[in-house]
C-alpha cells in the first residue's frame, strides 16, 4: 500500500526518536516550525530517472488557470501561485542524519555554476544512473534549460549545504502544458550524501508542489539495474513497468 507521510504523521510517528531522524525547519511566509522525519529503512537513491531528453515546455497562460474571482488587477494564474507554499519565497532547512546542514529552496537562473559544479561531483556511476548514458559537462543551454523554469510546467528544487552553499541535490518534474495532469520526475542526490533522508525528503517536497499544481501522477523512466530506485517506487504504490533493452517505464500516483 502507498505511504506518502505527511508533516503530522512524521510527528507522531518520530515522537520518541530525536536522536536518529533528520529534523527540517520550515522558514517560509507563514513562519517557522520544525518536524521530524522518519527514517526509512530503504536507502536514499542516487537517481530518480526520468527521461534524460526532459525539456521545458510554454509557460503557463492565463486560460491553463484555475477560473476563479481575484482581485482587480491579478489574473488569475498569478494569484494562485500566490497563494502557494511552494512558490519562489519558499524554503526549507533540513539536518539530515549524518548531522549535514541542508538549504531546499527553487532553483535560479544564477545557480546555473553550482549546478555545473554539482555535476562535476558526481561519480561515473551515479551519473550514469541519471542520465542512463556517459554524462559530461551542461552546456551553456542546458543550464539555462535547468535554471531557467517557469515553476509551473518545469518546477524545480535545489538542495544546498549551509555551510558551504554546495549545491548537492536537485529534484524537477516537467509536464507538457499547466493543464497537464502527468509530469516527468527526475531527482539526483550528491554520493557523499545519498543515505541520509536527502533524496526522500526532495521526492516528497516534488511531491507537494506538484498537487499544488494540480498533477496527479509522475511518470519516467529507471534503469532495471537501479534495484534500489524500483524498490522504493513499489513501496510507494509506483508501477514499474517491464524493462525494454535495460529502461523501465514507471507511473506514481500522488493522491
Amino acid at each position: 500500500m502507498r505511504s506518502w507521510p505527511t508533516a503530522a504523521r512524521w510527528t507522531a510517528t518520530t515522537k520518541n526518536k530525536p536522536d536518529v531522524l533528520p529534523t527540517v525547519t520550515h522558514a517560509n511566509a507563514g513562519g517557522t516550525s520544525a518536524l521530524h522525519l522518519p527514517r526509512e529503512r530503504l536507502r536514499d537513491v542516487p537517481v530518480f530517472a526520468a527521461s534524460a531528453n526532459l525539456r521545458p515546455r510554454a509557460a503557463i497562460s492565463q486560460d491553463d488557470s484555475r477560473r476563479t474571482r481575484h482581485p482587480r488587477g491579478m489574473t488569475n494564474a498569478a494569484a494562485v501561485m500566490t497563494q502557494r507554499r511552494f512558490s519562489a519565497s519558499y524554503c526549507e532547512r533540513a539536518t539530515l542524519t549524518d548531522g549535514t546542514s541542508v538549504e531546499l529552496r527553487p532553483i535560479r537562473p544564477a545557480d546555473a555554476p553550482l549546478l555545473q559544479a554539482g555535476l562535476r561531483q558526481l561519480s561515473e556511476r551515479t551519473r550514469y544512473l541519471r542520465f542512463h548514458a556517459p554524462r559530461g559537462e551542461f552546456s551553456p543551454d542546458e543550464l539555462r534549460l535547468l535554471t531557467d523554469v517557469d515553476g509551473e510546467t518545469h518546477f524545480a528544487l535545489a538542495a544546498f549545504t549551509l555551510q558551504s552553499q554546495r549545491l548537492v541535490a536537485v529534484g524537477r518534474f516537467i509536464r507538457s502544458s499547466a493543464a497537464e495532469a502527468a509530469a516527468e520526475l527526475a531527482l539526483v542526490v550528491g554520493d557523499a550524501l545519498q543515505g541520509k533522508g536527502l533524496g526522500r525528503l526532495l521526492l516528497s517536497r516534488l511531491r507537494e508542489a506538484a498537487l499544488e499544481r494540480e498533477v496527479t501522477r509522475f511518470t519516467g523512466t529507471v534503469l532495471d539495474e537501479n534495484r534500489p530506485m524500483r524498490a522504493l517506487l513499489r513501496k510507494l504504490g509506483g508501477h514499474v513497468g517491464l524493462a525494454s533493452r535495460g529502461v523501465c517505464d514507471i507511473e506514481l500516483a500522488l493522491a
